[in-house]
C-alpha cells in the first residue's frame, strides 16, 4: 500500500492486521493517523 492510498482512506476502517502492516512498514505521519 502506498502512502497516498492510506491518506485517501478515512481513519478507522482498517482491520487490525492491515493497521499493523502499515504502522510496521511506514514512517510517514499519515500512516500513523490510523
Amino acid at each position: 500500500f502506498s502512502n497516498l492510498q492510506v491518506d485517501r482512506l478515512p481513519p478507522g476502517i482498517y482491520p487490525e492486521s492491515y493497521e499493523v502492516i502499515v504502522k510496521g512498514k511506514c514512517s510517514n505521519e499519515s500512516c500513523h493517523k490510523l
